[in-house]
């Protein structure tokens, strides 16, 4: 499993399509994306499904798709919020989690292990405000 980290990126992100799209690419661009269109969409149909707030600035984006080529952990923090992630919400951090369809079990392991982790209140606290070092302290494994 990948586990990344973009902190303040300098693409410009005036709003969720955009941040998925950037993602995406960024991730593409990693080799771990087969197809950014059949990503998109995938990422896109899931957030229609329903809210996934965790606190009022940290989004969960998650998916599983075969436009993946390995699972992904990768959190976002950006300068400033988005509006339109969810309504009445102001998001600044997001923790992507993409799966690919035909998953290894030591990567759902991993991913596993990280949300029952970060399952608590100074975890959710670091993540939503915390600095770099602190919200790296709670992505990266051991194994890194």
């Amino acid at each position: 499993m990948k586990q990344l980290i973009l902190w303040e990126p300098t693409f410009a992100i005036p709003d969720k399509p955009t941040l998925i799209k950037n993602v995406i690419a960024y991730l593409a661009g990693q080799d771990l994306i087969v197809g950014q269109t059949a990503a998109i969409a995938a990422i896109n149909q899931r957030e229609s499904l329903g809210n996934t707030l965790i606190a009022p600035n940290l989004a969960i984006p998650h998916v599983k798709s075969s436009a993946i080529k390995q699972a992904v952990l990768l959190f976002v923090k950006l300068t400033d919020t988005l509006t339109d992630w969810q309504v009445g919400a102001q998001v600044d951090r997001y923790i992507f989690t993409l799966i690919p369809e035909n998953c290894v079990i030591s990567d759902l392991a991993a991913l596993k292990d990280f949300y029952i982790r970060i399952a608590n209140d100074q975890a959710i606290k670091a993540l939503s405000g915390g600095n770099q070092a602190e919200v790296q302290k709670l992505i990266q494994t051991e194994e890194d």
